[in-house]
C-alpha cells in the first residue's frame, strides 16, 4: 500500500470518527479557515480569488464568517474568514456567473452574484460589508461590495478611462421568498420592468450590478433580495 493510499484512507478515518463522535459539529469542525494552498503535487491554482469581510459601519473584520459557493461546494470548498476576516480561495477555472454565500450568526446570510474571471480577479479583491441582523430591516443599511484595486497604478487606470455614455439603472426589490433564488429572480423581473416604463421600450438589454445587488435571509424566515440593473443611453 503507498503512502497516498495510507494518507486517504488516514483521512476518511478522521473524518468518520468526528462526524460519529459530533454530528453536526463534526461538520462544522471540517470547515476551515479560508486560505490558499498547493495541491497534492505542490502546484497552486492559476486563479486567486480574495477578499475580506468588515461590518458596514465599523468597518471591523468579521471574523469566522462562512464563505460558500451553492451549487458549487463539490469544486469550492466552504471556510470560514480569518482573524482579519479575509479570505482566499484558489479556483481551477473561471465561474463568469457564480452566487457566494456569506453567512455569520451576528450578520444573517447574505449572498452577492460574482463574475469570477482571470481578468477581474487580477485586476481587483472584493470587501463585503454586512449589516447586523438587526439594522437590516432600514432601507438604508443593506450589504454591498467594493472592488479593491490590486494595486495602485490599476487604480489610476481604471479612473481615467472615459466614458461618455449615459448609464441608465434601475433598481428591483422582491418580497419574502422560501429560497434567494426566487429572489433573486423576481427582484430582477422588478428591475426590468421599472427599466422598461422609464426608457419607455418594449425589451432592452441590460446588465446587473452585481456589486450593488444582494439578496439576504430575513430573521430566518425567508430571502429578500435588491438587484440593480442598468443599460446605456
Amino acid at each position: 500500500m503507498n503512502d497516498r493510499l495510507k494518507n486517504i484512507i488516514s483521512l476518511i478515518g478522521k473524518i468518520v470518527a468526528i462526524i460519529g463522535g459530533g454530528g453536526i459539529l463534526g461538520w462544522v469542525l471540517l470547515l476551515k479557515t479560508c486560505t490558499h494552498k498547493p495541491d497534492e503535487n505542490g502546484t497552486v491554482e492559476e486563479i486567486i480569488y480574495r477578499g475580506s469581510v468588515q461590518d458596514k459601519d465599523t468597518r471591523e473584520y468579521i471574523v469566522g464568517a462562512e464563505i460558500s459557493f451553492p451549487g458549487y461546494t463539490n469544486e469550492i470548498f466552504p471556510c470560514r474568514t480569518d482573524d482579519f476576516g479575509s479570505f482566499n480561495f484558489g479556483l481551477s477555472k473561471e465561474y463568469p456567473n457564480i452566487i457566494i454565500r456569506i453567512a455569520h450568526k451576528d450578520y444573517g446570510t447574505v449572498e452577492f452574484n460574482r463574475k469570477l474571471t482571470k481578468v477581474i480577479l487580477k485586476n481587483t479583491s472584493d470587501i463585503f460589508h454586512l449589516v447586523p441582523i438587526k439594522q437590516q430591516q432600514t432601507k438604508t443599511q443593506q450589504p454591498e461590495i467594493v472592488l479593491k484595486p490590486t494595486t495602485e497604478i490599476e487604480k489610476i487606470s481604471n479612473i481615467n478611462k472615459p466614458d461618455n455614455r449615459e448609464k441608465i439603472e434601475a433598481v428591483g426589490e422582491s418580497g419574502y421568498k422560501i429560497n434567494s433564488k426566487w429572489a433573486w429572480e423576481e427582484a430582477e423581473k422588478d428591475a426590468y420592468s421599472k427599466l422598461l416604463r422609464r426608457l419607455d421600450k418594449t425589451s432592452i438589454a441590460y446588465e446587473i450590478d452585481n456589486e450593488k445587488s444582494s439578496a439576504y435571509l430575513v430573521d430566518g424566515e425567508g430571502y429578500k433580495a435588491k438587484i440593480v440593473i442598468f443599460t446605456y443611453k
